[in-house]
């Protein structure tokens, strides 16, 4: 049995000021697709710095965090990488659903 429990990967408890999973997910994904976006209008000769950041604010005001709560909680979610590797699993299993 402990063998057992040595293969469970273990998840830190997410602090209050860190942007809860389920909604860094959907901020993991919306941010991909923006990025998407942007790299589409780039093969297209069309690059703006600023559409890419104006996307970004969107994303952040759809998504109700701000900037700086977003860096905080994507630092956080670096330093715990059994959180980040679940979270960017779930966006990129999302983001295969929507290419369906």
């Amino acid at each position: 049995m402990i063998s057992s429990l040595g293969c469970t990967p273990q998840f830190a408890h997410v602090p209050n000021d860190v942007i809860e999973p389920e909604v860094f997910t959907e901020l993991i994904v919306d941010i991909r697709l923006a990025e998407a976006q942007e790299k589409v209008y780039r093969q297209k000769g069309i690059y703006n710095k600023e559409l890419l950041d104006s996307s970004y604010q969107m994303i952040y005001a759809l998504r109700g965090v701000t900037p700086s709560e977003f860096e905080r909680s994507y630092n956080w979610y670096l330093n715990h990488p059994n959180w980040m590797e679940k979270l960017s699993a779930e966006a990129i299993e999302k983001l295969n659903r929507m290419e369906k």
